[in-house]
């Protein structure tokens, strides 16, 4: 599978450690898109944007367009995976696996995040790519890229009660 963003596109939006290797960064790029991204795509135009990007560049990329007259924008599905990205990278990024056992590495200097403020920001980054994934959503819909499948697969589920005499 073809990764949609870099480490230095990530960087772009966040401040990543400079000692993190690029091909352990990768396995969070990977992650995000294979669980969180996946997740909110319509099933088609993930897989066709997964084995070609080069054809949605638009897509990809922030971009401005013209919908029913009205101009629109959307900061693109790099952002939004950047979102994402980060997000596992701040909930995973200080978690070792050495031969003793998975460990949170720390220094004489400072003290390692506990877990549930990783976990709060891990929550309000994938709050915050889903926020951007709205917008690209309009410009999926307005351009049609999905055909007969909804944009988002969260549906809103309802039912119906009656009182009984």
């Amino acid at each position: 599978m073809e990764l949609l963003i870099s480490k230095s596109e990530v960087e772009q939006y966040f401040q990543i450690a400079i000692g993190r290797k690029e091909s352990e960064f990768n396995n969070f790029i990977r992650e995000a898109q294979q669980f969180e991204l996946k997740k909110i795509m319509p099933q088609q135009l993930y897989y066709n944007v997964i084995t070609n990007p080069t054809q949605y560049s638009e897509l990809l990329n922030e971009h401005s367009y013209e919908c029913e007259g009205e101009t629109y924008f959307h900061s693109g599905l790099k952002s939004v995976l950047a979102q994402f990205t980060y997000a596992i990278y701040l909930l995973k990024g200080n978690i070792q696996d050495t031969s003793y056992g998975v460990v949170v590495k720390q220094n004489n200097f400072s003290d390692p995040a506990d877990y549930k403020e990783r976990r709060d920001w891990y929550t309000r980054h994938i709050q915050q790519g889903n926020e951007l994934y709205e917008e690209v959503k309009k410009y999926i819909e307005c351009k049609g890229l999905v055909k007969g499948e909804k944009c988002s697969k969260k549906t809103n589920r309802t039912f119906k009660t009656s009182v009984i005499k």
